[in-house]
């Protein structure tokens, strides 16, 4: 098993239309592999086996210089 050695990763993105940016949508769907690319069953939902002893911990900053409120809702919910 690998480890890992960031504690956090933190990822700064404009807001666009409440979500991600196109380029950070990107980055998170070609990283899905890095984590493996097979899945179990647990509890009615599908997860990701676990292939690190440890992850870091992930912070999002989303940045925008005129949110309306709905997208402020959908980015923070």
């Amino acid at each position: 098993m690998i480890n890992i050695v960031l504690d956090v990763l933190i990822l700064l993105t404009p807001i666009m239309y409440g979500g991600y940016d196109t380029q950070m949508k990107n980055f998170l769907d070609r990283s899905i592999p890095n984590i493996l690319p097979f899945f179990r069953n647990y509890k009615n939902k599908v997860y990701h086996e676990v292939r690190y002893k440890n992850y870091p911990k992930i912070i999002t900053i989303g940045y925008s210089e005129n949110l309306i409120e709905e997208e402020k809702n959908i980015f923070f919910n």
